[in-house]
């Protein structure tokens, strides 16, 4: 028997494994068709958190999706030919990655691949950090295993590199500074708050800010992104 999917992949409207989930500009996800059948009732406001939502703050997560796919593939769970086929042609096709491009720790494409002297791969950071805390034991085989144990795995990292060139790269998320940026501009707008607060605000991030690659400096396009969601509410 399959396990339940885990709970983000499920939508909140249909209580269903989402086949072409849909993030909204508050962070939450809906299937699509959930989600347009609930706009079609009339309702103009977000199911989840009751703040003012339209079809247009609505994007669609190709990242999640093949989170979803892959774990329905690894676990048996048929999501249907049919429903397969809508979701690639309404979004493109989405390709799920090969097995051993997967870290056992992270459950994500490996970006720096090392390997052991039994053939497993780990993520080096995750690797590196699991024998920090719990010990020089392998998290698969439970055999010891330090950090002189393990050995770039160069060719792994190429035929990684390879695919992701030759599909698209489903995994390249959005950073954390990335995310925490749009859910702060989306928590302004949902508060209501005066056109001029919001620019003051944004103003004032901006020269607080520092060049540096953990918190870059808000750039032109930010504001303007910012003004058109505004604008959007109104």
């Amino acid at each position: 028997m399959a396990p339940a999917p885990p709970s983000d992949y499920l939508c909140p409207l249909s209580k269903k494994l989402m086949r072409e989930p849909m993030m909204s500009r508050y962070g939450n996800h809906f299937e699509r068709d959930a989600i347009m059948e609930w706009f079609s009732k009339g309702n103009n406001y977000c199911p989840v958190t009751g703040n003012p939502l339209r079809p247009s703050n609505l994007i669609s997560d190709k990242t999640l999706q093949w989170k979803i796919n892959y774990w329905a593939k690894k676990n048996g769970y048929d999501l249907g030919e049919e429903s397969k086929n809508e979701a690639a042609a309404s979004i493109g096709f989405i390709a799920v990655p090969y097995e051993q491009f997967i870290c056992p720790l992270t459950n994500e494409i490996m970006e720096d691949p090392v390997c052991t002297k039994e053939g497993l791969n780990f993520e080096r950071k995750a690797i590196l950090r699991w024998l920090d805390e719990k010990g020089d034991v392998c998290p698969v085989t439970n055999k010891p295993l330090t950090m002189a144990g393990l050995v770039t795995n160069s060719k792994l990292q190429w035929e990684i590199q390879q695919w992701q060139l030759n599909t698209g790269d489903p995994t390249q998320q959005m950073s954390e500074l990335e995310l925490q940026g749009k859910l702060s501009k989306a928590m302004m707008i949902s508060s209501d708050l005066p056109l001029s607060d919001i620019v003051r605000a944004l103003a004032a991030d901006q020269a607080a800010s520092q060049p540096s690659p953990a918190n870059p400096k808000m750039e032109k396009e930010d504001f303007l992104s910012v003004l058109d969601d505004v604008m959007n509410t109104l």
